[in-house]
């Protein structure tokens, strides 16, 4: 969901990604070499013909270069250094945000528990409108 209420700052989104590649990449453990080979491998079990060097790799994290990962590059990036901060990267500007795991399951639980709020609310609506526990409805409790 995008928030409109906030004024994304798009030509920050180039400076911001890079800086999250590199963060990726140190956080990732991994050489660049490292990270080639396995983003070259990926690309082969895919059937992909396009391939990956370290020089391309730096080039994606260097600030005075304007190249940045394609987008069918990107997530296999992510998926070697198992980071999503390149994806938050782009996505913050629009308000948005990447959850998962304990984050993913809580809104999950909180969308459930407003649903079945809903759904009781409508339940005691119904009664009531049936007349079986012989109270009127309030107005404010309507549903929309």
């Amino acid at each position: 969901m995008i928030d409109n209420a906030k004024t994304p700052s798009f030509l920050e989104i180039i400076p911001h990604l890079k800086r999250a590649l590199r963060q990726a990449i140190k956080d990732s453990g991994l050489s660049r070499d490292q990270i080639v080979d396995r983003m070259n491998e990926i690309l082969g079990v895919e059937g992909r013909s396009k391939e990956i060097t370290t020089v391309v790799i730096n080039s994606w994290t260097k600030n005075e270069e304007n190249r940045i990962p394609s987008l069918d590059l990107l997530p296999i990036f992510c998926h070697v250094t198992q980071s999503l901060e390149p994806i938050r990267a782009l996505i913050q500007p629009l308000g948005a945000k990447v959850i998962f795991g304990k984050q993913m399951n809580l809104l999950e639980l909180g969308e459930s528990l407003l649903m079945k709020r809903q759904a009781t609310k409508k339940e005691r609506l119904a009664l009531m409108r049936m007349g079986i526990d012989g109270e009127e409805p309030n107005k404010e409790e309507e549903i929309e």
